[in-house]
C-alpha cells in the first residue's frame, strides 16, 4: 500500500504517469502486483503453518493426523436438556459439513478473496485519502479504519448467523446421546 501512494500520489507519481500507460493500465497493474505480494505471503504462511503442525506430529504420519483432525472428536461439551446432562462429542466433519476436500477448496477460495480484499481497501482508502485537501496520510489511515470498522460490522453479523449451525449440531445430537444411555 506504501509504495501503491508513494508511486501514484507523491513526487514519484510524477515519473510514473510519463510512462505510456493509462490511468486503469496503472492501477490494474499495481493491483495485480499486490496481489501476487499478498499472495506469496499467504501461501507461505500456509506452509510454515503446515510445516510446524507436520513436525510436532512427525512427518510419517502427516496425513494421518491430517485425516484425524476431520474424524477425531475436537469437542467434548455438556449439554443440558430438560434437566439431563449430557456429552457430546462433535469432529470438525460435523461442525462445517465438509469433507476435506470441500474444505481445502474453501479455504483457497477463501484465501483468494481474503488476498484480493485486503489489496483493494489499501488501495481504495489510499485513493479516497488523497481527495482531502491538508494531512492526505492521516486521511488514508482514518479512511482505511472507517472501511475496516464498516466491514467487521458486516462479519460480525455474519459470525453470528454461521455459529448457529453448529449449535443446532450439538442441541440435535443431544437427544440421541441421552437417548444411548
Amino acid at each position: 500500500i506504501v509504495s501503491f501512494y508513494r508511486s501514484l500520489f507523491t513526487h514519484q507519481g510524477y515519473l510514473t504517469f510519463t510512462l505510456p500507460a493509462t490511468p486503469w493500465q496503472l492501477l490494474h497493474s499495481k493491483g495485480i502486483t499486490g496481489f501476487c505480494w499478498g499472495l506469496a505471503n499467504i501461501l507461505l504462511t500456509y506452509l510454515s503453518i503446515l510445516l510446524l503442525f507436520a513436525s510436532s506430529v512427525g512427518f510419517s504420519d502427516f496425513g494421518t493426523a491430517v485425516r484425524s483432525l476431520f474424524t477425531d472428536s475436537l469437542t467434548n461439551t455438556s449439554v443440558t436438556v430438560n434437566g439431563v446432562t449430557s456429552q457430546v462429542s462433535l469432529s470438525l466433519l460435523d461442525l462445517l459439513g465438509l469433507s476435506p476436500f470441500s474444505a481445502l477448496f474453501f479455504l483457497a477460495a477463501l484465501t483468494l478473496v481474503g488476498c484480493f480484499y485486503s489489496i483493494a481497501t489499501g488501495y481504495a482508502s489510499a485513493a479516497i485519502g488523497q481527495l482531502f485537501a491538508k494531512h492526505k496520510v492521516a486521511a488514508t489511515v482514518i479512511t482505511y479504519l472507517i472501511i475496516y470498522f464498516v466491514m467487521q460490522f458486516f462479519y460480525g453479523i455474519v459470525s453470528v448467523l454461521t455459529a448457529i449451525r453448529p449449535l443446532i449440531a450439538i442441541a440435535n445430537a443431544a437427544p440421541e446421546t441421552l437417548n444411548s444411555l
